[in-house]
């Protein structure tokens, strides 16, 4: 990590562009400090569980809101005036609460990016309606593949209930057909 001196990545007040070069700058959002310290005792944990044997189950019972998804990356990177927000597994209120952690988002307030690439590839359990209130886009990316279900028909729902008459696209990383014939 030469951009942070070769420290964590991870959002703090002090969370400013980094530029990637070529007009491409990020903002790291997320993850903040919190989730970064329960990560390393995750870790710790899932490495003595290894040890006996008990890594495998340990890993299958890691639940959607697990301590790795929380820990996502979340960037807004920047080329011109061009944004996409890359959420990565994180859930929608840590999206939130990173985006008013750099300056990025007013507490309660609201933005706009061009590209916004879902919460854990569309899961309902990601995010909730008021994700869809503040953070609104031209393009939302849907990277599911189907399996466990992803995207959530609840995840869309929500979109299409909370988006008013704001127009956008839904990006699909598959064919819907295989996914979900109905």
């Amino acid at each position: 990590n030469p951009q942070f001196d070769g420290l964590l990545v991870m959002a703090d007040k002090k969370s400013g562009k980094i530029d990637i070069g070529r007009g491409l700058k990020f903002i790291v959002a997320g993850p903040m400090k919190a989730e970064l310290v329960a990560l390393q005792k995750d870790h710790d944990k899932f490495l003595k569980d290894a040890k006996t044997k008990k890594a495998k189950a340990a890993l299958a019972a890691i639940p959607d809101d697990s301590i790795p998804n929380l820990s996502s990356l979340v960037l807004l990177a920047e080329v011109g005036k061009k944004t996409i927000l890359l959420t990565g597994d994180a859930l929608g209120k840590k999206v939130l609460q990173g985006l008013e952690l750099v300056g990025l988002l007013k507490t309660g307030g609201k933005m706009h990016v061009n590209i916004l690439k879902m919460p854990h590839h569309g899961s309902e359990r990601n995010v909730d309606p008021s994700f869809f209130q503040r953070i609104t886009a031209d393009h939302y990316v849907f990277s599911g593949n189907g399996e466990h279900g992803n995207p959530d028909r609840g995840t869309l729902q929500m979109l299409l209930d909370e988006s008013g008459d704001n127009r956008f696209t839904i990006n699909l990383t598959y064919p819907i057909e295989e996914i979900d014939v109905a």
